[in-house]
């Protein structure tokens, strides 16, 4: 009764043959492939040369976008200038709406002067190539 074992179960009569197969393709599919980028290597982020990463570079000019270049201080237009150089897609947005604000906060326009002006803008941010603006000025 305990001696002799039944070979009952999907695997076939001699049963140690798919084991091995198995075995044999499982080493060779670890050995295809490339190889890992880095070899536990720390990542160390690309330094600018402000000494800022690029991830730090963004988050520290985002206050910055906010407000007028004559608030920034000389560290912050040097990161504002490397911004700009990176992405001009933010320059052009930056400006089309820093000249929107300009409008607005001078205190010597009349009403036809502003309006001059807003259609001027109107006419800036058609030919701006950013799709979110020019949706935004219809």
């Amino acid at each position: 009764m305990y001696g002799t074992v039944s070979r009952r179960g999907p695997y076939p009569a001699g049963g140690t043959e798919h084991i091995s197969r198995l075995f044999q393709t499982r080493s060779q599919s670890e050995c295809r492939g490339r190889k890992p980028a880095r070899k536990n290597e720390k990542f160390r982020p690309r330094k600018l040369s402000t000494g800022d990463t690029v991830v730090e570079l963004l988050t520290r000019t985002k206050y910055s976008l906010t407000q007028t270049p004559d608030k920034w201080p000389e560290k912050q237009k040097g990161r504002m200038e490397l911004l700009f150089k990176m992405y001009p897609k933010i320059k052009q947005s930056y400006d089309v709406v820093n000249k929107l604000r300009a409008i607005f906060r001078s205190k010597t326009l009349t009403k036809e002067t502003a309006r001059e002006k807003l259609h001027d803008r109107y006419k800036i941010v058609n030919q701006c190539t950013i799709k979110s603006a020019r949706d935004n000025c219809r």
